[in-house]
């Protein structure tokens, strides 16, 4: 390797952990169900820590666009029914639960933990992807009857093809005795 090369190495990994300041993750859902974006700190070393969780960039200071909001033992603010900390946040489990999501709720969110002191605070970056809901794109339907000496069964079995994914339906049509 070139002086040149290693110099350009050397600054580039300096300057990557000198801007560097949080970790990021991706979370992937389906549109209708609920999500989880991760987010946990060490309340045992840091004791009870305020948080607050935004949708986009997390500035230097403060919580930008914020969504929720803990005082380190509960939620004091939040934006929305549907956001909720669902771990125990007392004991540093601050991951955000967001309900019946939505298309429009994919984006980049941030999780600021306000740990005490002079620039410690520690920031995480979750990527939500929403992606459509799963609809069946084909229908097979089957009709299958079965029978015993006390009663008879008869219904309809239908298996939902998606890419990817099978949906299996029985549905009893008729149980006389």
């Amino acid at each position: 390797m070139t002086d040149f090369h290693s110099w350009f190495f050397a600054s580039w990994i300096l300057c990557y952990l000198t801007i560097s300041k949080c970790s990021d993750g991706i979370v992937q859902g389906f549109e209708g169900e609920s999500v989880i974006l991760p987010c946990k700190y060490d309340s045992k070393y840091h004791g009870k820590c305020p948080i607050c969780w935004m949708i986009g960039d997390i500035p230097n200071m403060g919580c930008g666009n914020e969504i929720i909001g803990s005082d380190g033992d509960k939620v004091v603010r939040k934006k929305s029914y549907r956001y909720q900390l669902g771990g125990e946040i007392r004991h540093g489990d601050v991951s955000l639960t967001i309900l019946n999501i939505k298309k429009t709720d994919s984006g980049k969110y941030g999780c600021r933990i306000h740990v005490p002191g002079l620039f410690n605070d520690e920031m995480y970056y979750v990527h939500l992807i929403v992606n459509d809901a799963i609809i069946p794109t084909t229908w097979e339907t089957t009709s299958m009857s079965s029978s015993t000496s006390e009663h008879e069964t008869t219904g309809v079995f239908s298996t939902a093809i998606t890419e990817g994914t099978c949906v299996c339906l029985y549905v009893n049509i008729c149980d006389s005795m």
